[in-house]
């Protein structure tokens, strides 16, 4: 197993989405792992989505939060240069700054149990924009974000 000592997180920067289509858009990216005979595209260990799974498909609130895996945690990411070989991705589906609330709940839950899963103190939780300033990925606040680490929450349902 390797060694994961920070959390980053991402916004997938459209509407839309799911682990699958991410999966095909980093597929046409090059992106590309191989684990245990099977091949992932997708950057991203974990994918939380908005309730809309899909471009032009109505809003659905059973998927509002729910949270579907990309990689295999024990495979290295493809989501920061750099910073990707003791690291974890998470992907925020969304744009322009738009979250649902669900999303952030499920997103602190999540953090918090990588955080306990791996020893992670809260200041190794970043936002990808906190590596690279051309980014602003994943559009939120993560000093925010951080603090709310701080709390229990209950999980979105």
């Amino acid at each position: 197993m390797r060694e994961i000592k920070q959390i980053i997180l991402h916004s997938s920067d459209s509407d839309f989405g799911n682990a699958e289509i991410i999966n095909r858009w980093h597929r046409d990216r090059g992106f590309s792992a191989e684990y245990n005979g099977k091949k992932y595209y997708i950057g991203y260990h974990w994918v939380i989505l908005n309730g809309f799974r899909a471009q032009h498909v109505d809003y659905d609130p059973r998927y509002d939060g729910a949270i579907e895996p990309g990689r295999p945690e024990e495979l290295v990411g493809a989501h920061v240069v750099g910073q990707n070989k003791d690291s974890l991705g998470v992907c925020l589906i969304g744009a322009d700054y738009k979250f649902t609330v669900k999303q952030i709940l499920t997103a602190v839950t999540l953090v918090k149990s990588l955080q306990s899963k791996y020893g992670i103190a809260d200041e190794l939780v970043k936002g990808h924009y906190e590596y690279n300033s051309a980014k602003t990925c994943p559009q939120i606040n993560m000093s925010q974000f951080r603090g709310l680490l701080r709390y229990e929450i209950c999980p979105a349902s």
